[in-house]
């Protein structure tokens, strides 16, 4: 089975976000309208996309700003359960696509959560809250 890669770009100057069409090691390519526009490589920050979706069915990228929400049901064997919010900024890190969560939830800045940790939570809602949020 084949998965494509896919990427978007953040153009520093413009300030634009956009679909990578191709890239290469000094340049990025988009195409809008019929028209293709190339990018020198130093220009734009790359980030990939997770192969996940949102609740809303908007892809997931590196650097998004994401909102997890987890039902109180999840956690029934605790007394008086809640439903717990995590929020962070979606980074590869040790091999696999993860959210810094320490700061959302009052940890040290530095804890991680794997992405996929929630495949296994079907009640789990993830929603994009801004993209490339750690650019701006």
């Amino acid at each position: 089975m084949r998965k494509d890669i896919e990427f978007i770009a953040y153009h520093k100057e413009s300030d634009e976000l956009f679909d990578v069409h191709a890239l290469t090691p000094t340049a990025v390519e988009k195409h809008e309208n019929g028209i293709s526009y190339i990018y020198d490589r130093k220009d734009v920050v790359v980030m990939q996309y997770t192969g996940r979706n949102d609740k809303n069915n908007k892809k997931i990228h590196e650097g998004d700003l994401v909102t997890i929400t987890i039902p109180a049901d999840r956690f029934k064997k605790y007394e008086n359960p809640t439903t717990t919010i995590i929020t962070g900024i979606v980074y590869f890190y040790n091999g696999s696509y993860q959210i810094n969560i320490g700061e959302s939830v009052g940890f040290s800045g530095d804890d991680w959560i794997r992405l996929t940790h929630f495949d296994s939570l079907s009640s789990a809602e993830i929603l994009v809250v801004k993209k490339a949020a750690w650019l701006r």
